[in-house]
């Protein structure tokens, strides 16, 4: 291998290292306004859920959010789940999603959502989240 294809390896090979300390498995990494990076994947302008068993699925958009957006995460069982509602809160949430029971529920923007997230993650928490990456 010549030097030059060494060097372009080295490089790649850091490049590649950096990304996944700043993205890590299993967990949320760089993330802002309209972009999210979860399981070291970027997911631009996506809503998206995680169930605790690390199932991942696309899901529409909506500002209104019902019982029937979040049912397959509470199929799930987790023991958290966590709604972010948005960069700004701007999510409206039904009645019927704040009187779910036995499954603690924390409504969060979307910054403190998936802080929280990672914080239960690494505590072995079995915490899905309903994920929405705008506003």
């Amino acid at each position: 291998m010549s030097r030059r294809a060494k060097t372009i390896t080295s490089v790649a090979a850091g490049l590649l290292l950096f990304w996944f300390i700043l993205n890590p498995l299993g967990k949320f990494g760089i993330s802002f306004f309209g972009y999210a990076t979860f399981n070291a994947v970027p997911r631009p302008i996506s809503d998206f859920q995680i169930s605790h068993t690390g199932d991942v699925r696309g899901i529409a958009k909506t500002h209104d959010l019902r019982l029937s957006h979040v049912q397959w995460l509470i199929d799930e069982k987790p023991d958290v789940l966590i709604i972010a509602t948005g960069w700004n809160g701007v999510v409206t949430l039904s009645d019927e999603i704040k009187k779910i029971e036995n499954i603690e529920i924390l409504f969060l923007n979307s910054g403190e959502a998936l802080k929280k997230f990672n914080e239960l993650k690494g505590k072995g928490t079995k915490v899905s989240i309903h994920f929405h990456s705008t506003c």
